[in-house]
């Protein structure tokens, strides 16, 4: 790996990470990594015991399981903890499973499990195949990542860098794909903690505020004369959207409390924010009740979707357009952008497929804009050419949850 090495992480309980031993710029290729071993994925789709047992036959006959469990490469992967209760579940899934199996032929497989269970990334493009690298898997996690991995089903996986490196670095990935690290921080944590087990301490997760959970100051708009509940595409980048842009920037932002539920004893709205960080205001208790109702009632509609879509369209669009840089925006357009481009594959004439894809385009314009704003990548232009949007392609990987035996996991999330 020639500009990157590795060694012990510096974050808390990180075990190895990859360090980088040069500068890179935005956009540039760190590695190219060919995998170690991949599973097919079906298994876990059709939460189906019996396909997982022919998947692990299928990378014995391959010789991949052997690669994974006795090369130096896999070997230095970690499988989980001795006391983990994966590892007790794999083991009743491999003794009902694969009765003809060996002790040491079973005790194989159940290793196996607990190294993709911590280490396999979903293949892009339909995501075929949970895969395992022998460099990539090392990566640690970071809420605000400066690379990004790229995993095509048939080639070597990729790590891109999205923003200036500095050498001795770390080189830290998101396990989550990128519409997920538009949660709030409560909501990163719990899903790190359900699918790894660890407790992320990134420079977003230990801020003082939620960075994703941005309301946009109703006074800087009125000032500039100008309403954020006009038209969605008029927050563009450039031209007449400009002044709406710097208006909707102005932003209140959420503090960071883990452990409390933005709810005082009495049923009130506890939600505390920061003053704008253009005009200095601060909201009335009114606003933060109608905020936090508001925030409350998009999140429970975007954790039903696709269930009651049309009940959710005016209210998800509404607060998207009011607070467009909060992550409940970002992650409605995620998933409304890739719903109209899937219904613009099935259009029946050119011009309603035309219709569709300008629309859907629109959508993914203002998550880039989120996206932008949250997690502050340098660049565009590469994102796009080495498919790290979710939208149009399906949602970046990011590394998978522990496969447990009892249900299919995914890491990539539609809202």
């Amino acid at each position: 790996m020639e500009g990157i090495e590795v060694r012990r992480s510096l974050a808390p309980d990180g075990g190895e990470g990859l360090f980088s031993r040069r500068a890179w710029k935005a956009g540039e290729l760190l590695l190219k990594d060919p995998y170690l071993a991949r599973l097919e994925a079906e298994a876990f789709d059709k939460e189906d015991s019996m396909l997982l047992a022919k998947a692990y036959s299928n990378i014995t006959g391959t010789g991949e399981l052997a690669r994974l469990l006795e090369s130096d490469e896999g070997r230095a992967l970690w499988p989980g903890p001795p006391d983990d209760y994966r590892r007790a579940a794999f083991e009743k899934c491999v003794e009902a499973t694969y009765t003809e199996g060996s002790v040491d032929a079973k005790a194989k497989r159940v290793q196996a499990m607990c190294v993709f269970s911590y280490n396999s990334y979903m293949t892009q493009d339909g995501g075929r195949y949970h895969t395992v690298f022998p460099n990539i898997s090392k990566a640690n996690h970071c809420c605000d990542p400066n690379c990004w991995v790229v995993v095509p089903e048939s080639a070597p996986g990729e790590v891109v860098s999205v923003r200036s490196i500095a050498a001795e670095d770390e080189l830290t990935v998101s396990y989550l794909c990128r519409s997920d690290l538009l949660r709030s921080v409560r909501g990163r944590q719990k899903m790190l903690k359900s699918g790894w087990e660890f407790t992320c301490c990134c420079r977003r997760c230990a801020s003082d505020v939620d960075d994703s959970r941005r309301f946009s100051c109703s006074r800087c708009v009125e000032a500039r004369g100008t309403n954020t509940t006009s038209t969605s595409s008029s927050i563009t980048p450039t031209g007449e959207g400009e002044s709406l842009l710097a208006a909707v920037k102005s932003c209140c932002f959420a503090l960071n409390a883990p452990g409390e539920d933005d709810a005082s004893a009495d049923g009130g709205c506890d939600l505390k924010v920061t003053a704008c960080a253009a005009c200095g205001a601060r909201p009335s208790s009114s606003e933060l009740t109608e905020w936090r109702q508001r925030e409350i009632e998009v999140e429970d509609l975007l954790e039903a979707l696709p269930e009651g879509l049309y009940a959710a369209w005016a209210t998800c669009e509404d607060f998207a357009k009011d607070h467009p840089f909060h992550g409940l925006s970002g992650r409605w357009k995620n998933f409304i952008a890739r719903r109209t481009l899937s219904e613009a594959a099935e259009a029946e004439t050119e011009e309603e497929k035309w219709a569709l894809q300008q629309e859907a385009e629109e959508h993914r314009q203002a998550l880039q804009l989120c996206m932008a704003e949250v997690l502050h990548e340098d660049f565009t232009d590469a994102a796009a050419d080495q498919n790290l949007d979710d939208v149009p392609a399906l949602p970046l990987p990011g590394k998978l949850p522990p496969l447990q035996p009892q249900r299919a996991s995914s890491s990539s999330s539609s809202s």
